[in-house]
């Protein structure tokens, strides 16, 4: 009787735990998950050239099979006055399905076209799973949204407009950080490079910072606006009109540009000495008195009395 008694408390936990099991691996999330690589294809239309392409890989890292939709958008990053440059590009199938773990190659191609603008243009490549969400432990993938560059070599222009720098006014010590505006005057994508210092009336410079050092771009048409910290190399002692100034390029070998601005530092110190200054002459003028030198007084001898000795004065 205590054998079968031991038997079925043996058989109850197992069908316990193997219910805990089954409920954790329903409740465990799916794994996977789609890639692409490289996730910002390109494409460059080279003068005389007709058409260009550009290949991806796309993996299916979910445990089942998963039916994947491509289709192109118009990017929000073209200014308005460029065309919208999807009729040019072509995908080599809008729709693939791949297994689990297998992976696909798709071709992108761009055709030259007189309406494609020179220069630089963006489209998204918009990816979006075909299925039912939790079918075979495979969620729905939510749209996925590639940048794809279209480059234009025939006329293309590369430039960037006048820097705005919004730096102090009035400052009481050396700037530690500054903002600088850059607007994209050309057709084509652009990543400004430059140095931002700060100098004293002599030319000493106090500080220095890198522009962009994130390699940010900007389309064309637009501007950006570039935070960047400085590096402290000196402090500043004579009050006066200091410049903020930054020279900023596309790098490589074209030519730097240059914009600056200036800002007068006072420091505290200055203050509290012109504000005593100024109280010592308002005290000055106030009680003159005070200061007003006192003539001499000369003292009186007593007169000099007659010796009378000898003499009878009575």
């Amino acid at each position: 009787m205590r054998t079968a008694n031991k038997a079925l408390l043996v058989i109850g936990m197992a069908a316990v735990l193997a219910g805990a099991a089954t409920r954790s691996s329903l409740a465990a999330p799916a794994s996977g998950g789609v890639t692409i690589s490289p996730a910002a294809p390109t494409l460059e239309l080279k003068k005389g050239e007709q058409q260009a392409t550009a290949k991806f890989m796309v993996t299916n890292n979910y445990p089942a099979t998963i039916t994947l939709h491509f289709a192109f958008e118009q990017s929000a990053n073209n200014p308005l006055h460029v065309a919208d440059p999807r009729g040019q590009l072509s995908l080599a199938g809008s729709d693939i399905t791949l297994e689990p773990g297998k992976g696909a190659e798709q071709v992108l191609t761009l055709r030259d076209d007189q309406a494609m603008t020179p220069g630089s243009q963006s489209v998204d490549l918009v990816v979006s799973q075909q299925g039912v969400s939790g079918q075979n432990g495979v969620g729905v993938l939510p749209s996925m949204r590639l940048p794809v560059t279209l480059i234009k070599d025939d006329g293309a222009v590369t430039s960037l407009g006048s820097a705005t720098i919004a730096g102090p006014s009035l400052a009481m010590g050396v700037p530690s950080a500054v903002n600088v505006t850059l607007h994209n005057t050309g057709n084509m994508n652009v990543i400004p490079r430059g140095v931002v210092t700060v100098e004293s009336p002599t030319g000493a410079v106090l500080a220095k910072g890198v522009l962009n050092e994130a390699s940010k771009a900007v389309s064309p048409g637009a501007a950006i606006t570039l935070a960047t910290k400085l590096t402290i190399l000196g402090g500043a002692t004579v009050p006066g009109s200091y410049t903020l100034r930054v020279s900023y390029g596309q790098g490589g070998d074209a030519a730097a540009q240059t914009a600056a601005t200036q800002f007068v530092f006072v420091a505290w110190w200055h203050i509290a000495v012109v504000l005593a200054f100024a109280y010592a002459g308002w005290f000055i003028v106030r009680h003159p008195d005070r200061f007003r030198r006192k003539p001499h007084r000369k003292e009186h001898a007593p007169p000099k009395r007659p010796l009378l000795i000898g003499r009878d004065i009575t």
